[in-house]
């Protein structure tokens, strides 16, 4: 379901579980994330890998991120979280 891409370190899937469903986490391992969209959860994937889900409206993403030579899974996470706020912007 949905639609997917992959560039360089970033992995987008957009409405991967299909159309209207509600925000909730996956699994206890996500973190809830305020501030982004209707609903947002956050977790590490791996030491090297982290994913974010975030809906809006009918719409949801899902975005993995690699972590960089020399950042973390906080910068990461703070840059997962501005990544949604943008592509959330235009699925409203």
């Amino acid at each position: 379901m949905g639609t997917s891409c992959e560039y360089g370190r970033i992995g987008l899937r957009v409405n991967p579980f299909g159309q209207g469903t509600k925000a909730a986490a996956p699994g206890k391992d996500w973190e809830p994330i305020s501030g982004v969209g209707n609903g947002a959860f956050y977790r590490p994937l791996r030491k090297s890998n982290a994913e974010l889900i975030a809906w809006t409206g009918p719409h949801h993403i899902g975005i993995q991120l690699g972590v960089p030579t020399g950042g973390t899974m906080e910068s990461t996470k703070a840059e997962a979280i501005a990544l949604a706020n943008a592509i959330l912007l235009k699925l409203q």
